[in-house]
Parts: C-alpha cells; structure tokens; sequence
C-alpha cells in the first residue's frame, strides 16, 4: 500500500515581502541532493520518464522574471520549500 504524503501550503506577509511555504511528510530530502536539487536535468528518479526540469524551470522563473527566491531545507517531517517574493500593491 502507498504511503498517504501530506501536503502544506502557507501564506504570510512580512512588510513589503510574501512567502509561502510549502511542506510535506515524505521524509525529506537527502543532503547529497539537497545541493543539485535545482540543477537543470538533476532527478532522483532511476527512470526515462522523469526529465529533472520542474524544480530548475521553477527557481529559474521566481528568480529570475518574478525577482522572488525559492529554497529548500528539511524540517522534522520532510521537505520545505519556501518561495519569497516582493508584495506588490
């Protein structure tokens, strides 16, 4: 039986900035991907159907046309993504 992944979305504001992240219970990430994580055809998939370009495309476009930042770390749970971008009004 598949293992049931919880996952948690969040939206906050800090002054002139927005983040929001996003977690889940998997586990996390090991620290050897950790760091290629954002690599353009990086995956940690032993298979053809997987193109290692989600995460890449994703930093890419929040860095650099949205002027935002995306990372990652772990917590007690799994993996936590954390996009910060500037609230515009």
């Amino acid at each position: 039986m598949a293992q049931l992944v919880n996952l948690f979305v969040q939206v906050n504001r800090n002054r002139n900035r927005g983040f929001g992240p996003i977690a889940d219970n998997a586990g996390g990430i090991s620290p050897k991907n950790e760091e290629k994580i954002f690599t353009a055809n990086y995956s940690t998939k032993d298979n053809d159907k997987n193109s290692g370009l989600g995460l890449y495309i994703a930093k890419t476009l929040i860095e650099n046309k949205m002027m935002g930042e995306l990372s990652v770390s772990n917590d007690n749970q799994g993996a936590c993504f954390c996009i910060k971008m500037q609230v515009v009004q």
